[in-house]
């Protein structure tokens, strides 16, 4: 008996990943696990990436499912959230990003949550890939003004090779190129 508390106390501390819930342990992307399907990540980093920028994340795919910070009820599967070294093995790199990861992402229209703590810029990201030969990327400049929860939609497109990620605007049409998003201040949760 007395082996086996070791072994439960070691199960009880293992992050619940698959779940949604924060993974607080610095960890090499999710991506490398899932390389011959969809990937989509949502991040936010710091402007030279060398250190976590004081955000939480929280991203809601068109069916109502949740990943990252505070989702207990109808996690996205397959996702992953928490403080991710994009590049572990270089320590020459700075990689450092809070990253909300899913494998087998779907295409559809999202809602990514960012709850602001302090007012040092970062740099959301958004990227996905099909896992075959289409990608793309999104970035967003923040300038955070203290204490807020901005909201910012957009629509995952995947077919024949291609990706699209479109920001989107109140009313769920896609912003001009080269537009970019304005926070929408909503209620924390």
């Amino acid at each position: 008996m007395h082996k086996l508390i070791p072994a439960l106390l070691l199960f009880s501390l293992l992050p619940i990943t698959s779940m949604g819930a924060p993974d607080l342990e610095y960890r090499g992307s999710l991506k490398f696990s899932c390389l011959d399907s969809a990937f989509l990540q949502a991040s936010a980093e710091a402007p030279f990436h060398d250190r976590f920028p004081n955000v939480e994340l929280r991203l809601t795919d068109a069916s109502g499912q949740s990943a990252g910070s505070g989702v207990h009820n109808r996690p996205i599967p397959n996702s992953r959230y928490g403080k991710v070294i994009v590049l572990p093995d270089n320590d020459k790199v700075n990689s450092k990003a809070v990253a909300i990861e899913i494998c087998n992402a779907a295409p559809g229209r999202y809602t990514l949550n960012v709850s602001e703590h302090g007012t040092q810029w970062y740099r959301i990201h958004v990227k996905a890939d099909d896992g075959k030969y289409g990608n793309q990327a999104q970035s967003l400049n923040v300038f955070p003004r203290g204490d807020r929860v901005c909201e910012y939609m957009f629509d995952l497109k995947m077919a024949r090779g291609k990706v699209a990620i479109l920001w989107l605007d109140d009313r769920n049409r896609p912003l001009n190129f080269l537009q970019e998003p304005e926070c929408k201040v909503v209620p924390r949760a």
